[in-house]
């Protein structure tokens, strides 16, 4: 292989008085091209309506010609038009003269770009056009030109300076014309009622074209049906279940067949804290599953799972030490149906399974509506629901608060409009109007009359953008409010604090560091090394301190990819052993270790996949592990660190973000890149009992440096700043 030698390249900075002055020029060729889009603002007149009428009439083709910087810009107007319903296609002019007048038909329209209308290319395109009955739109700065005396519709654009200091190289000119071109394009897809199903039909490729593809499309020809279990099915059956139907879930239906509840890997492991002998779906299941139909788009379901994003974990995990520390805790809801008269409809709403049709017109009009504010009202409850067992049931809280939909339409409007939604709590007899609502994610939304606390869990949008699904410019827009508006802004970790100042512009003094906490069952952790051992043997085949753990999500910041590749290169007899549902972008992440399982000398290292594990059974392969391998690129906190440390298993992990804090001392650090180093570290600890002793016996000390006790005592420093005690 041919070797590149290194190069460095000198760069003298510039002088202070020239940065100055470059740096001006700069604003000054931006407010020049701001004027001239206004002077265009101002020029648009009926012969844009006349231009539309003619190409809506004709039913060939739109060629779109243009030459030099006006032809650039007219390949893109007629990608844009044809992407939007308007069938158009770009030919140089000069190839017209050479043969291709041959694709300007009879019922074509020609769309010819020229600043000053003279272009001398263009002159054959339009004698043909004249001659031939072909209309042609001519866009132009000078409409007494060739082109605007040849042209059906003119579009004249104002004549400005352009930004060149010589008045010769097409700046604000272009800017115009594009412009110009793309509110043609535009109006032509009103006319059209061009929807975005159809425009996803034109984009069936990338990020774009997945979000406007319909769940149908998904699914294929022939979808394997869900796996289902009846309302009575016992908890043997429902675990059964989801684990031949590999969906991480099962689906619970009546004796009609109806939906009524669905089981998640996440139901199967908090019901381990109860008798499961006496269990069936019924007392399990959660029974408002959130449902979308096969002509749903994707864009809606990514919609559905970001208002859904299970941050229920952390919001419970905040009440648990808000009530600790003795603070009167309180819950808002946004269920589907609207507040009722009656109070048990009202606290029905907060759990029920049904979900109404979406309609649209009712939304459009929600969300056109929502900055104007929506009135949240508190809901009494009694002991006459049953509350689902997800989650662990009703929250411990003293109040309850309802606002139809309210989630769902803040999302959807500051989408539409860049607008947070006022939420106001209405006053009531029996709940007070709380003093601090406490959002537990990036949420656009902020209450009135109340101090507004934001959790900001991480900046990874931002920071590692290929690992995410987010809309980034939606996402950098709401932490930006966030950052103006906020009463004060919460972090789980150091490393995000910084990311929050430094990204965000935040003022140190505004921003606090709560870390979270883990919470494992003692009668988990009090189980002997000798019964976690034989349950690893009996369900696994695995031995005690005999395997490498990875478990999360499988996504790209994970560094799964890696993490096999490593293990691969180590050579380590000790299997790898994987637990993880697949999450989003995983297809790269997951293709070496597909491969490396495939392959039947790969075999005897004997790669363990697993997509879903009751909670007792994986945290017995937690404390049965040689060691937890957690490089991730980046992480807002990392709880398998911690949870791995806390049950005494040695770790690897990485030296991004803010696993390092979590770990200090009492783990292996690797840069996540270097797939030799942790090749390496794989090696030495599988092989040194030495160093896998003193990781043991380190982390549980590090570990109790995020107790429930430290994260209750940053809560109540972070509110009594607020003035709440």
């Amino acid at each position: 292989m041919r070797q590149f030698p290194s190069m460095t390249v000198a760069i003298t900075p510039s002088s202070p008085a020239d940065a100055a002055s470059m740096i001006e020029r700069a604003h000054a060729v931006i407010r020049l091209n701001i004027a001239a889009l206004e002077a265009l603002d101002g020029a648009i007149d009926e012969s844009l309506a006349r231009a539309c009428d003619i190409i809506l009439a004709r039913p060939g083709y739109l060629v779109v010609t243009g030459m030099g910087k006006s032809g650039h810009i007219g390949g893109k107007l007629a990608a844009t038009l044809a992407s939007t319903g308007t069938n158009a296609f770009f030919v140089h002019p000069a190839e017209m003269s050479h043969g291709d007048l041959g694709m300007l038909r009879h019922d074509t329209t020609l769309l010819a770009i020229s600043n000053s209308g003279e272009s001398r290319e263009l002159r054959d395109p339009l004698i043909f056009c004249q001659r031939e009955g072909i209309p042609v739109i001519g866009m132009t700065q000078r409409p007494t030109s060739f082109l605007g005396r040849h042209s059906a519709v003119c579009l004249t654009m104002p004549k400005v300076a352009e930004a060149c200091p010589n008045n010769l190289a097409p700046t604000t000119s272009t800017l115009m014309t594009l412009a110009l071109g793309d509110a043609l394009a535009m109006v032509l897809m009103d006319r059209r009622s061009f929807s975005a199903e159809a425009f996803g039909l034109h984009h069936p490729g990338g990020k774009l074209g997945m979000s406007l593809q319909r769940v149908g499309d998904w699914m294929g020809d022939s979808p394997a049906p869900p796996a289902t279990v009846p309302l009575d099915a016992r908890f043997s059956e429902v675990v059964s279940a989801i684990t031949e139907g590999r969906k991480g879930a099962v689906a619970v239906v009546g004796p009609d067949g109806i939906l009524v509840g669905i089981i998640t890997d996440g139901d199967v492991r908090r019901a381990f804290t109860r008798d499961i002998t006496a269990l069936v779906a019924a007392d399990i299941m959660s029974p408002n599953p959130k449902v979308v139909g096969p002509t749903a788009r994707m864009s809606d379901v990514v919609d559905l799972i970001v208002q859904n994003k299970i941050s229920n974990l952390f919001g419970r995990n905040l009440l648990s030490n808000l009530n600790a520390i003795g603070m009167e805790t309180q819950v808002l809801y946004g269920p589907h149906a609207n507040i009722s008269k009656r109070p048990l409809l009202n606290e029905i709403a907060l759990t029920d399974a049904y979900t109404p049709d979406g309609n649209r017109v009712r939304q459009m009009v929600e969300s056109a509506t929502a900055r104007f504010g929506r009135t949240a009202r508190a809901v009494p409850l009694t002991d006459d629901i049953i509350w689902p067992a997800r989650g662990g049931g009703r929250p411990v809280a003293a109040g309850f608060w309802s606002a139809p939909r309210l989630f769902h339409t803040a999302n959807r409007a500051f989408k539409n409009h860049k607008t947070f939604t006022p939420v106001t709590f209405a006053g009531h007899a029996e709940v007070s109007r709380p003093d601090v609502v406490h959002w537990t994610t990036v949420l656009p939304l902020h209450a009135r009359a109340a101090a507004n606390v934001y959790t900001i869990h991480d900046m990874i949008p931002l920071r590692l953008p290929h690992t995410t699904l987010d809309n980034k410019r939606q996402f950098l827009a709401a932490c930006r409010r966030i950052a103006r508006k906020a009463d004060h802004i919460a972090v789980v970790s150091e490393a995000t604090r910084r990311d929050v100042i430094q990204l965000l512009g935040v003022a140190e003094e505004r921003v606090t560091t709560t870390w979270q906490s883990v919470s494992i069952p003692e009668r988990l952790r009090a189980a002997s090394d000798e019964a976690v051992a034989a349950e690893l043997e009996g369900v696994f085949k695995l031995g005690w301190k005999g395997y490498f753990l990875f478990f999360g999500a499988i996504e790209p910041k994970k560094n799964l990819a890696r993490i096999v590749e490593a293990y691969l290169a180590s050579g380590s007899d000790l299997p790898l052993v994987v637990v993880g549902g697949r999450a989003w972008l995983d297809e790269e992440e997951t293709a070496l270790m597909h491969q490396a399982r495939r392959d039947k000398k790969v075999r005897k290292k004997r790669i363990k996949l697993y997509d879903y594990l009751p909670f007792s059974m994986l945290v017995s392969l937690i404390r049965g592990a040689r060691a937890t391998v957690f490089p991730s690129l980046y992480e807002g906190f990392g709880l398998p660190v911690l949870e791995s440390m806390l049950l005494g298993t040695p770790v690897i992990t990485s030296t991004a973000a803010s696993l390092p804090e979590v770990a200090g001392d009492a783990a292996i650090l690797v840069d996540p890149y270097d797939v030799a180093a942790l090749a390496r570290e794989i090696r030495r600890l599988g092989a040194d009992d030495d160093l896998a002793a003193e990781l043991s016996a380190r982390g549980p000390s590090q570990a109790a440096k995020f107790s429930p006790g430290v994260c209750q005592a940053r809560l109540a420093e972070m509110y009594g700043r607020l003035g709440v005690r």
